[in-house]
C-alpha cells in the first residue's frame, strides 16, 4: 500500500507479453522479487481508482521494480501472509506481517495443509525446527511407512507431469530407475549413431562427464574410446571397479581417459596454446555427447554445429537467469520470439540452434531429432545422427518444422 492510502497491483509483463520490460529485465525481477517484499517500484499507473472493501485500489504497470527490503530477511524462519481487503498491512520499519503457520486466507482456525518435509520423514530430524514452512507429524518421524509413502507420492507427480509433456514411458509408468541412466543413454547412442561411427578419431567426447558413468560404459561394455571433458577427474564406483576385476583388470584399471576442464570454443579452435593437445583431441572426436551436461550444454551443440559432427545430450536444468539469451526462433509456432524457461522450450531451442549453426558453417548434416529414454527425471535426448542429408535446405525445414511442433 502507497502513502497515500491507495493498495497498488503491480502489472510485471515482459515485452513478448506487450509490456515495457526486457525479457531479461522481466526474468531478473521474477526471480528478484518475493511475496512480502517492500519495492520500489516506477511505472504507469491506470488513474482510476477504485474502492475494495474499504481500500482504494489501482493498477500499475511496472518499466522498473527495485527491492527495497527483503521479507526473509526481516522475518527470518516466518511466512508471509498475505492480508485481506480492508486490513492494513505493516509498515517497512516494522511489524510482523506473517505467522509460522500460515492460513489459506488468514482467517484464524483455517490452516493450510502442507506438504510433509521430507527430512523429518527419512531422518527423523529437521535443522529449521519450526521455522520449517513443510508439515512435521510426530506420527511420521522417521517411520519408513511413512517415508515409502512419500517417495510413492513424489514418484507419482512427477510421473504426471512427465506423461503430461509427452514422456510416452511416464505415460506407461515403465519408467526405469536412475541408476540405469548411463547404460541406456550410451546403448542409445550406440544404437542410433553406430559402433563404426563412434570407434572412429579420437572416440566419443564425454562433456560434463562427472565421475566418467558415460564413458565407463562406452570403453568397457562396447569398446568405444571416451574422453571426460569434465573440471573434475573421473572416478569408479564399487560396481565398477567390481566389474574391472570380474573381467580380469588390474587395480586401477578402466578409469576413463579425462581432459580436466570446461569446454570452450577457445580450446577447440586453438586459441588457447596451452591446451594445443586437448584442441587436436576434441577436433578429432567421433561424436560429442552429455547427460545432464547443465552449463555446458550450448558448448556441446556449438563444437557439433562447428565441426559437423554427430551429438546426443540429455538436457537437464535450463538456468534461465544465466542463459537469459536464448530465445525460441520467430519460426516457433508455440511461442515466437519467447525467452527460454522451461526443459521444453530448452529442446526447441536446442534443436534450432544446432540446425542454423551447423549450416552456417556450411555442413550438410541431416536433421536434429529428439526421443525419450526409458528412465526416470529429464530423460529427452535430443541428438544428430551422422551422414550428408540429402540437401542442406530441406534438412533445415525439417528441423525447424520439427523444433517448433516441440515434438
Amino acid at each position: 500500500m502507497g502513502s497515500d492510502g491507495v493498495r497498488r497491483e503491480l502489472l510485471v509483463k515482459s515485452v513478448e507479453a506487450g509490456g515495457p520490460l526486457s525479457a531479461e529485465a522481466f526474468n531478473e525481477a521474477r526471480h528478484a522479487v518475493r511475496n512480502g517484499d517492500w519495492v520500489r517500484v516506477r511505472g504507469i499507473e491506470d488513474g482510476s481508482h477504485r474502492a475494495g472493501d474499504g481500500e482504494m485500489l489501482a493498477m500499475v504497470l511496472v518499466d522498473d521494480i527495485e527491492v527495497v527490503q527483503s521479507y526473509r530477511e526481516t522475518h527470518p524462519g516466518t511466512n508471509f501472509v498475505p492480508q485481506p481487503f480492508g486490513v492494513h498491512a505493516p509498515t517497512a520499519a516494522g511489524g510482523d506481517g506473517g505467522q509460522k503457520r500460515p492460513f489459506a486466507d488468514g482467517n484464524a482456525g483455517e490452516a493450510e495443509p502442507r506438504a510433509p518435509c521430507k527430512f523429518w520423514i527419512n531422518t527423523g530430524s529437521c535443522a529449521r525446527g519450526d521455522a520449517c514452512r513443510f508439515e512435521h507429524d510426530p506420527a511420521a518421524r522417521g517411520k519408513s511407512a511413512a517415508k515409502s509413502q512419500w517417495v510413492a507420492a513424489r514418484r507419482a507427480r512427477r510421473q504426471q507431469a512427465a506423461a503430461a509433456a509427452g514422456d510416452p514411458h511416464a505415460a506407461a509408468g515403465g519408467a526405469k530407475r536412475k541408476s540405469a541412466r548411463a547404460r541406456m543413454f550410451v546403448s542409445f547412442a550406440v544404437e542410433t549413431l553406430g559402433i563404426d561411427t563412434l570407434r572412429g578419431g579420437s572416440g566419443v567426447l564425454d562433456v560434463a562427464g562427472g565421475r566418467g558413468e558415460v564413458s565407463f560404459e562406452f570403453k568397457e561394455t562396447h569398446g568405444v574410446p571416451s574422453t571426460v571433458v569434465d573440471p573434475r577427474p573421473p572416478k569408479l564406483s564399487k560396481l565398477q571397479h567390481k566389474a574391472v576385476k570380474a573381467r580380469g583388470g588390474a587395480k586401477g584399471e578402466g578409469v576413463p581417459d579425462s581432459l580436466q576442464m570446461c569446454l570452450s570454443p577457445d580450446v577447440w579452435r586453438g586459441d588457447a596454446p596451452e591446451h594445443a593437445a586437448a584442441a587436436a583431441k576434441i577436433r578429432a572426436c567421433s561424436a560429442v555427447v552429455g547427460m545432464h551436461p547443465d552449463q555446458a550444454t550450448d558448448s556441446i551443440v556449438e563444437l557439433a554445429a562447428e565441426l559437423g559432427k554427430p551429438f546426443a545430450l540429455v538436457p537437464c536444468c535450463v538456468f534461465p537467469r544465466l542463459f537469459n539469451h536464448r530465445r525460441l526462433p520467430d519460426s516457433d509456432a508455440e511461442e515466437p520470439g519467447a525467452p527460454v524457461v522451461t526443459t521444453e522450450q530448452l529442446i526447441r531451442y536446442l534443436m534450432h540452434y544446432a540446425d542454423t549453426k551447423s549450416k552456417g558453417h556450411g555442413h550438410k548434416v541431416p536433421p536434429c531429432e529428439v526421443t525419450y529414454l526409458p528412465f526416470e527425471g529429464a530423460n529427452a535426448v535430443v541428438f544428430r545422427r551422422p551422414g550428408v542429408s540429402t540437401g542442406g535446405a530441406a534438412a533445415a525445414a525439417e528441423c525447424t518444422t520439427m523444433a517448433a511442433s516441440g515434438m
